[in-house]
């Protein structure tokens, strides 16, 4: 889960930041009329920082959503055998 949290940080430090970035008229113009169709023709006219920006909101949510069925449920049988072939793998090691 670390590699997934690292690359979602990652994912938001460029792809997001690109994507809000080339945002900014809209952002300018929201200040002054703020509508949701102000949003909605925002990221319809600009197609990459729309795109770029549901990339990153998409693996923040199934990161999330998987962070916590984890703390809910626990671990599943397939995630537990791979942690036990893991800690037995670490301790074979000098």
């Amino acid at each position: 889960m670390t590699r997934w949290w690292w690359m979602t940080l990652g994912l938001w430090s460029t792809v997001g930041t690109t994507s809000l970035w080339s945002l900014r008229p809209t952002f300018e113009q929201l200040r002054a009329y703020f509508t949701w169709t102000a949003i909605r023709y925002g990221l319809a006219f600009n197609r990459p920082a729309a795109v770029g920006l549901g990339l990153c909101l998409g693996v923040t949510v199934a990161l999330l959503v998987r962070e916590s069925r984890h703390l809910v449920w626990g671990l599943n049988r397939r995630d537990r055998a791979q942690l036990t072939r893991s800690l037995h793998h670490s301790h074979r090691r000098p």
